[in-house]
């Protein structure tokens, strides 16, 4: 049995995925199948733009490459865009026969899909779609998969449900998983190093947050450390950004001293909690040099009702501690929570102002309701008198909501334009590193 894992159009080309990654090398060290990765979705990228990558090399600057990566961002847009509208009116998306036929050329049997995001899934629909017709199995998943899928696929959660239906076998033991790259031309992601996506868990230790979906059936297990150092190990790995949506300071302290042994420079999304603040200057020297903080708010209520626990006062000097170790800090920000007012929003901007000097990025965001959340479930408690759902073609149901307080999205959206030049000005770092957000680690 020959099995390909696929990665497709479209998302940021600028490292390799660690989804199929993780997949096909569980599937080496846990069967006899041979398992095989293509990332199309940086072949496209590199095929459909390469006047961008000829501009990339390790020696341009963080202004030089940031420019060029902002370029990218909006060009590359415009070209989504436009492959969506293709693929809703029934025709090929750009260079999908390319794409097909180094995907046929694998010859398999069978290809796995893993869908990160919701943009690849109508290329990948597309893909399955011809695949079909031409009698080779495909199976799906991934946090973008919706039921349009199973007219065409085999929808399956994680790697263990896959080994179980490939071996038609329940066993509970597997070995270790190093996670191998070796699959992937480095040529083909736009990046002046490389950088190496890997979890130290899956699910969430918190599970908390009522706007979340991430792990909503998912248990929080913690991926050995040896596994994680033996991937450093086989790939080389100078670079590491963690995919974790935050990780327990117990597990922070015991990665760091993993990663200091081997000279890794690392980042990391993490929930602002007061209980950091005394472990980021060892967590600096360990290497620790970027860190994506869930800041959501800088008001106490929004937070609260976020269930975020977190507080206003303890976010502010956590931020001053980590900028004075030297650590980049990028803030996400979450505007139009249920409920929120334009005074509580405004306290949010003044949070910002009033810490800027220990803000390096700021990444903002308008609040979606997703099917799912604690606040889908229990819309009554956040104000939310009505839910919309809209189908879509290609894509899971559209969500629209209104509340009886508050500002509606339209209102929060011109709030948002409103504030955000004076935001990116404060922004130490080019505005592109809020898309391509590991990058930081290079600056």
């Amino acid at each position: 049995m020959k099995l390909l894992c696929v990665y497709t159009p479209f998302c940021t080309p600028t490292v390799m995925p660690y989804s199929i990654t993780y997949i096909s090398s569980f599937l080496q060290s846990n069967s006899t199948i041979d398992s095989q990765c293509i990332d199309l979705n940086a072949k496209f990228h590199r095929m459909r733009f390469p006047e961008f990558y000829k501009k990339v090399n390790n020696k341009l600057s963080v202004e030089e490459f940031g420019k060029i990566l902002g370029e990218f961002n909006k060009v590359s847009r415009e070209v989504y865009a436009l492959n969506h509208n293709r693929i809703v009116n029934n025709k090929k998306p750009e260079l999908f026969d390319e794409l097909l036929e180094m995907l046929l050329s694998k010859k398999p049997d069978i290809v796995v899909f893993s869908l990160v995001y919701n943009s690849q899934a109508p290329y990948a629909l597309k893909l399955v779609e011809e695949l079909n017709k031409r009698k080779i199995k495909c199976i799906i998943g991934g946090p973008a998969v919706n039921p349009k899928f199973k007219k065409y696929a085999v929808i399956l959660e994680d790697e263990i449900e896959l080994i179980q239906y490939l071996k038609n076998s329940k066993n509970d033991s597997y070995n270790k998983t190093i996670v191998d790259f070796k699959d992937y031309d480095k040529e083909d992601y736009l990046a002046k190093e490389i950088i190496y996506p890997l979890r130290t868990s899956r699910g969430c230790f918190y599970r908390q947050c009522t706007f979340c979906t991430h792990s909503l059936n998912q248990k929080y297990k913690e991926i050995p450390l040896n596994e994680i150092e033996k991937t450093i190990e086989l790939n080389k790995a100078k670079y590491v950004f963690f995919i974790d949506d935050s990780i327990t300071k117990k597990r922070l302290m015991e990665i760091s001293d993993v990663l200091k042994s081997h000279d890794v420079k690392w980042w990391a999304q993490l929930r602002p909690t007061k209980d950091l603040i005394d472990v980021l200057k060892q967590l600096s020297e360990c290497g620790l040099k970027s860190i994506a903080w869930g800041v959501e708010s800088g008001n106490q209520s929004i937070l609260d009702k976020m269930q975020k626990g977190t507080n206003v006062n303890d976010i502010k000097a956590i931020l001053k501690e980590s900028h004075a170790n030297g650590i980049i800090n990028t803030v996400f920000i979450m505007f139009g929570f249920p409920g929120e007012s334009k005074i509580e929003l405004l306290d949010t901007i003044k949070f910002i102002k009033e810490n800027d000097a220990n803000i390096d990025l700021v990444s903002t965001s308008v609040f979606g309701l997703h099917k799912g959340s604690k606040i889908y479930n229990n819309p009554q408690e956040f104000g939310i008198t009505e839910i919309k759902e809209t189908e879509r073609k290609f894509l899971d149901l559209r969500i629209d909501y209104v509340t009886s307080t508050g500002m509606d999205k339209g209102k929060t959206k011109k709030m948002r334009e409103k504030y955000l030049n004076a935001i990116l000005k404060m922004n130490k770092l080019p505005r592109a590193f809020v898309t391509f957000k590991e990058q930081t680690l290079l600056c």
